[in-house]
C-alpha cells in the first residue's frame, strides 16, 4: 500500500511539472515536443511523444526503454529521470553543451581527436550486454543471427515506408524509375555481408547528433533510432550523413578497422560500400518526400536548398548503377522538388 501511495505521488509531481514545463520555451523536434525546465536546480529535458509524427527511418526500440537501460551502465548519454507509465512523455537530463555540428559544420575539416572519441564511443557501445536490451526489441528484429538477416529486417521496414512514400507522390517516383520493389537488389547482395556479430548500437550516430559538454566530454543524444544490429550499418550511416573530407573519412575508416575489435571489422572494404549504397537510397526514398516540402515552405536559405540538392543529387548517383534510376544534377534537383512540392498542394 506505501508503494502505491509514494507511486501516485510521483506521478503526481511529475504530471504537475510536465505541465509548467510546457509553458514554456518549445525546442526543435521530429518526433517530441521538447521543453528545458528546471527541477531542484537541475536543468532536466522534458519530451513528449509525439504519436502521429512522420516516422521515415526502420524504429527497433522506444527511446524512453533505451535510457532507462543505458542509464544503468557506463555509457555516455542522458540519464532518464522519469517516465510516464503510459510512455506519453518522459525526462532526462538536459545536455548543454555544442553539438559537433554546430561546432565543425559541413564543409569544415574536423580534428582529428574528434574521431579518436567517436571511436572510443563504438567501443563501449559494441562490448555492452545485450540481454537487458531484449525486452525491449519491437517485434520483426532478430535477437539473433547474421548481419544478413539484420539487413532483411532494416529492408523489411524500409520498403513498408517506401510504400507510404510513393502513395504520396507516385509522380516523382515514377519519374525516377523505382520499382515496386527498391531494395531487393540489396536483399540478394546482403547475402554476401560478412559474419559479424549482431550488437546494440545508436543506428543515428552522427555529428548532429553528438554534444560536447563542458568537460570535453562528447555524449551522444537522440536514442530514438537505437537497434540491435550491425554495427558496420551504424559506422557507415554516420559517415554518409556527416559528409566529412574524402581524406578525414578514409582517417576515420582507418581507425575503425585499427581499434575496433576485429570481430566487428570483418569484410569491412566491401560492406562499407555496401552499407552506403543503402543509405543513399534510403536517403533519395526519404528526400523524395521531405524536400520537395521543405523548399516550397521556404524553411531554408539559397545556400541551404542548393546543398539539398547537391546531396540529392550525389546519392541518385550513387544507386542508379543499381537500380537503374535516373540521375539529376543538382540545378535539375532543384527544378523537380519544386516541381513535386506544387503537384502536392
Amino acid at each position: 500500500m506505501l508503494q502505491k501511495l509514494t507511486d501516485h505521488l510521483t506521478k503526481r509531481k511529475w504530471r504537475k511539472l510536465a505541465g509548467k514545463a510546457r509553458q514554456g520555451e518549445r525546442l526543435a523536434g521530429f518526433f517530441h515536443e521538447n521543453y528545458i525546465y528546471n527541477v531542484d536546480g537541475q536543468d532536466c529535458l522534458f519530451r513528449f511523444v509525439l504519436p502521429n509524427a512522420a516516422q521515415m527511418n526502420p524504429v527497433a526500440f522506444d527511446e524512453v526503454d533505451v535510457l532507462g537501460v543505458l542509464t544503468q551502465m557506463n555509457v555516455p548519454c542522458p540519464k532518464l529521470i522519469y517516465k510516464a507509465p503510459d510512455k506519453s512523455f518522459y525526462v532526462e537530463e538536459a545536455i548543454h553543451g555544442q553539438t559537433m555540428e554546430m561546432k565543425y559544420p559541413p564543409g569544415d575539416h574536423v580534428p582529428e581527436i574528434f574521431f579518436d572519441q567517436l571511436i572510443e564511443v563504438y567501443q563501449k557501445i559494441c562490448q555492452l550486454d545485450t540481454q537487458p536490451f531484449m525486452p525491449f526489441l519491437k517485434s520483426g528484429w532478430p535477437k539473433q543471427g547474421t548481419p544478413y538477416e539484420f539487413f532483411l529486417a532494416l529492408s523489411d521496414q524500409n520498403n513498408a515506408v517506401y510504400k507510404e512514400s510513393y502513395l504520396k507522390n507516385p509522380k516523382a517516383f515514377g519519374f525516377l524509375g523505382f520499382g515496386e520493389e527498391p531494395y531487393k537488389n540489396l536483399r540478394e547482395k546482403a547475402k554476401s555481408l560478412g559474419l559479424r556479430p549482431l550488437c546494440f548500437m545508436h543506428g543515428d550516430f552522427h555529428r548532429g547528433n553528438i554534444i560536447e559538454n563542458a568537460k570535453g566530454e562528447i555524449i551522444p543524444i537522440d536514442w530514438e533510432l537505437s537497434m540491435y544490429g550491425d554495427l558496420m550499418y551504424c559506422f557507415s550511416r554516420n559517415i554518409h550523413i556527416g559528409r566529412f573530407y574524402e581524406n578525414e573519412s578514409q582517417m576515420f575508416c582507418q581507425k575503425f578497422k585499427e581499434k575496433m575489435p576485429a570481430a566487428f571489422t570483418q569484410g569491412f572494404e566491401e560492406d562499407f560500400q555496401f552499407y552506403l549504397t543503402y543509405e543513399a537510397l534510403r536517403s533519395v526514398i526519404t528526400d523524395t518526400i521531405r524536400f520537395p516540402e521543405v523548399i516550397k515552405e521556404g524553411r531554408f536559405s539559397a545556400k541551404k536548398e542548393a546543398e539539398l540538392c547537391l546531396y540529392y543529387a550525389d546519392n541518385l548517383a550513387r544507386i542508379a548503377p543499381v537500380l537503374g534510376t535516373k540521375v539529376l544534377n543538382a540545378s535539375e534537383a532543384l527544378q523537380k522538388f519544386q516541381e513535386w512540392g506544387h503537384s502536392n498542394v
